[in-house]
């Protein structure tokens, strides 16, 4: 047990002066601590990468995640966690998945397999599914793949191609496109969503129907 907890300590300090250093040599003023705890941790001074395996938790720039798995690239400063993948992030978003990589350096996460979203957009719950889901946590861009469902005040919305744009709060779907809205059905092979004034454009093969 005293091993261990010596393994994770070091373990901890040799993160946070690694991100430091780096951020000091790129000019970035403000330093982030990063705090990793694993049942277990191999090292692979080879390669450079750090192999995390049972109750893995990482605590980054406000960042939560866990997994049950983990590969960190130190070199590129990349995550890899898998298996029961759960972040939460400080804006408030969480995400489920199997699969997540966290670029540290670009603060992109990439998350795939049966991904689950919960989010807020302009102060509404926004709920998605998919199976691949790419966020740019600097702007809010997403970009999402493969049997996509969004409910969204009031709106359930399905396509295969998902990209929201978050400084117009605008988001693109493509695909095999199904709206539902206050009793109202569409279909289409491509439609935008205009989050805030809650408005949409179909286009392609349009179908509607709703009660007269």
């Amino acid at each position: 047990m005293k091993t261990k907890l010596i393994i994770l300590l070091s373990f901890i300090l040799f993160f946070s002066v690694a991100i430091n250093a780096k951020e000091a040599k790129e000019g970035v003023k403000k330093n982030e601590r990063a705090k990793l705890k694993a049942d277990r941790l191999r090292y692979k001074k080879e390669d450079n990468i750090y192999i995390g395996n049972g109750n893995i938790r990482l605590d980054y720039d406000g960042n939560l995640i866990t997994s049950n798995k983990l590969r960190l690239d130190r070199d590129d400063n990349i995550a890899y966690f898998s298996e029961d993948v759960y972040l939460q992030r400080e804006a408030g978003d969480k995400i489920r998945s199997e699969k997540l990589e966290f670029d540290i350096d670009n603060d992109i996460l990439v998350a795939e397999d049966d991904v689950k979203l919960d989010s807020k957009k302009d102060e509404k719950p926004l709920k998605l599914s998919s199976e691949y889901l790419k966020i740019w946590t600097e702007n809010d861009d997403m970009e999402a793949k493969k049997d996509i469902l969004v409910l969204y005040d009031g709106q359930e919305i399905k396509g295969e191609k998902l990209n929201y744009n978050g400084q117009k709060d605008e988001m693109l779907v493509k695909e095999n496109v199904e709206l539902k809205q206050d009793g109202q059905w569409l279909k289409s092979e491509e439609a935008i969503i205009y989050i805030k004034k809650g408005d949409f454009d179909a286009t392609g093969n349009v179908e509607m129907e709703f009660d007269i």
